[in-house]
């Protein structure tokens, strides 16, 4: 693709993403290796777009989840988030628990909120910064554990073969799912 045509592509993109923002609660960006946006070291991640505006941190799932799981998580921490008093809010440390059915078989998929570091947040949130220019925001990490139920910032973490995770925030040291409230 031509350098013009590329710009006319990614401002489309961009265009689509904000007006499915505002169209609804939030948009999702998948980002592939594959991807137009890609991250320069070919990094696969699935985040929110539009979260700021309900006064929630946007979510960053890393590794190749599949899209239509990501979002249901999100959805699952917007509501989570917007139904509880201001005061009762924690971004960080947050676990969410999501039951479902797919194909036939129930999954459960555990993950827990960690805040990002800003130097992550300006990386991974470029594109929020360039549709929504003028708002400042935060972002967090959906981390999901392995199977011994530690979290990537754990250095005993073993990721899993087809969905590994960087651990992208700043907090340290922190407990174990199990040693944490859990949301269905």
């Amino acid at each position: 693709m031509e350098q013009m045509e590329q710009q006319e592509y990614d401002q489309q993109m961009l265009s689509n993403l904000r007006a499915q923002a505002d169209e609804r609660d939030f948009a999702l960006l998948a980002n592939s290796s594959n991807d137009l946006f890609v991250m320069q070291d070919g990094v696969d991640y699935t985040h929110s777009v539009g979260l700021f505006r309900h006064g929630l941190p946007e979510i960053l799932v890393h590794g190749s989840y599949p899209l239509d799981l990501c979002g249901e998580l999100i959805k699952s921490l917007m509501v989570m988030w917007t139904t509880a008093e201001p005061k009762d809010r924690t971004f960080d440390g947050t676990d969410v628990v999501l039951e479902g059915f797919r194909e036939g078989k129930r999954f459960v998929v555990r993950a827990r909120t960690a805040i990002m570091s800003e130097q992550n947040r300006l990386r991974y949130g470029k594109i929020i910064g360039e549709l929504y220019p003028e708002e400042e925001f935060r972002m967090v990490q959906l981390m999901m554990p392995d199977e011994a139920g530690l979290l990537p910032n754990d250095p005993n973490y073993i990721p899993e073969e087809f969905f590994p995770q960087a651990y992208l925030g700043a907090v340290e040291n922190a407990p174990e799912m199990e040693d944490r409230k859990s949301v269905v």
